[in-house]
């Protein structure tokens, strides 16, 4: 089941450049993203909370119902600032270790994991 079927809206938070979500438009994945907030933006960095919280207010999510995935403790600390939920992710730059020592909700091995996590499929 697609998760927009379930109500569940997808935001992008970077701290990168709005080139690094071009991959998204490339292949037709943009549709999925209600919000995508850059560096271009001018919010301050994670683990500052605040890109966080404009793209739930954008979303019209109130932090208490969202989940911040990432794969840095910087997007731990932030989420939990936000007052998130957070998911650490093992198929980016952090380790399980540097993810455990921030004590996220859950830790999953890729993105796809998130389904069965949250009992989705």
């Amino acid at each position: 089941m697609r998760l927009e079927e379930k109500g569940i809206c997808l935001g992008v938070l970077t701290a990168s450049r709005t080139i690094a979500v071009q991959p998204l438009y490339r292949h037709s994945l943009i549709r999925y993203f209600r919000v995508i907030i850059t560096r271009e933006e001018g919010f301050p960095n994670k683990p500052a909370p605040e890109g966080i919280l404009e793209c739930l207010k954008r979303m019209e999510v109130p932090p208490n119902q969202a989940i911040t995935i990432g794969d840095t403790p910087l997007d731990i600390r932030a989420g939990k600032a936000a007052g998130t939920l957070t998911v650490g992710v093992l198929s980016g730059i952090g380790s399980r270790a540097q993810l455990q020592a921030e004590e996220p909700t859950a830790i999953i091995g890729r993105v796809s994991d998130l389904l069965s996590l949250f009992d989705l499929e």
